[in-house]
Formats: C-alpha cells, sequence, structure tokens
C-alpha cells in the first residue's frame, strides 16, 4: 500500500483524491496541506512514496515545493495535478523531479494512471500535456511544428494584416487563410486572435510596436 501526500489549495480537490483513493484500497493518505511552506516538514516527517501536487499552492508555489522535496527525497515519485497548462511550468516541474503531469479536467482515472505509472518508475503526462514535451518531459518547440506557409500566416496575422490582406499577399484564398489560422490556435493552444499576437511578441517574431493596439482587448 503506497502512501501519499496532496498538497493542493483547495479543499473540495484534496478530499475528491482522498476519498477516490481510499476507494481503491491500494493507497494511504498519510498527509495533506494547502500550504507549501506547511508541507514541506510534514512531507520530510512522513516521507511518503507519493507526492501529489497542484503548482499554485498558498505560501510557498508547486514549483518551488518540488525542487526542494526531490532534492531532499530523491526517490519520492511527483505528480502534478494542476489547471496550468504552459510548456514552460511542465519543463520546469520535471526538471525539479516531477515524474507525471496531469490537469485536473483530464479526470480522475487519468490521475490513477499517472500514479501508478510513477509508483512502477515511469513517467506519465496527459494528452494535452504531451504535446509540448518529448518523452522525458523536456520542452518542445512548438514554433518548430508550423509549416512553412503556417509561419507566414502567423507573422501577417501578428503584423495586423487582415484575412482579404493576407490572402493577397500570399496568394490563397480567405477560407484557407482560416484554415491555416484554425491550425495555428490548436498547434501553439491558443485560443483567440489576440493570443496568437502575444505568442509571436514573446517569440520575437514582431516588435511590440507592430501590435497596433491589439493586445488592449
Amino acid at each position: 500500500m503506497a502512501s501519499i501526500f496532496i498538497l493542493d489549495s483547495e479543499p473540495f480537490t484534496r478530499d475528491g483524491i482522498r476519498e477516490y483513493l481510499q476507494l481503491s484500497n491500494e493507497h494511504h493518505v498519510v498527509g495533506e496541506d494547502e500550504s507549501g511552506l506547511n508541507a514541506i516538514p510534514k512531507i520530510l516527517a512522513e516521507r511518503p512514496e507519493l507526492l501529489i501536487t497542484d503548482l499554485y499552492v498558498h505560501e510557498l508555489n508547486g514549483l518551488e515545493v518540488i525542487r526542494r522535496i526531490h532534492l531532499e527525497i530523491p526517490s519520492i515519485g511527483i505528480v502534478v495535478y494542476t489547471r496550468k497548462l504552459d510548456s514552460n511550468f511542465v519543463s520546469r516541474a520535471v526538471k525539479y523531479g516531477a515524474r507525471a503531469y496531469v490537469l485536473k479536467d483530464s479526470g480522475r482515472s487519468e490521475l490513477s494512471t499517472a500514479i501508478s505509472e510513477v509508483l512502477n518508475g515511469r513517467t506519465h503526462f496527459c494528452e494535452t500535456v504531451s504535446n509540448f514535451v518529448d518523452e522525458n518531459g523536456h520542452s518542445v518547440d512548438l514554433y518548430e511544428q508550423l509549416t512553412s506557409r503556417e509561419r507566414e500566416v502567423l507573422q501577417l496575422v501578428a503584423e495586423g494584416k487582415t484575412a482579404p490582406e493576407i490572402t493577397s499577399k500570399l496568394f490563397i484564398s480567405v477560407r484557407t487563410v482560416e484554415k491555416h489560422r484554425s491550425n495555428l490556435m490548436k498547434k501553439l493552444n491558443v485560443h483567440s486572435h489576440n493570443d496568437l499576437i502575444r505568442y509571436a511578441l514573446q517569440r520575437g517574431l514582431i516588435p511590440f510596436q507592430k501590435s497596433n493596439g491589439d493586445l488592449a482587448a
């Protein structure tokens, strides 16, 4: 029976995880907390086999908790269970010692799979997160996955060009422009026109003055 510690700032999430684990009769919850600062000495005292943690917890963030705990207990399995989807967070969590990264909207069965995999010495990333990392949990550069045409459309969209203007520049139909824009959003995991501009700015594809104020929304 594996010993598990739960770190999450949401009481109903901790309750749900605890109750779910108790139903399996395979795991034993040895402690829980909403504060990263308070959790560290408890975890070091209990030395559980597994830590399930969110990244946003009170008083000390989950990434720092992961880093400190892994340094003190290298053998501990760490499962990140969070709503935060970001390639940088995934990469840092893995670098600090996490062996699994699961989004809360993936469901409890996904968490159960992650727990089982980590306890058996393997890694696990839910399907959405796996788009951001390779088999070792290292960040994947999403821009490198774009086609040449998608990169052209991204650049023009970020520069404030309208669909008719892009069709004129690239000699493609408006329908094709919209298809490329839809593919860009899926591949880059963004959800709006402004998100595409933000990505282009962060990537350094355009200078800030080129955004034409579109980020105000």
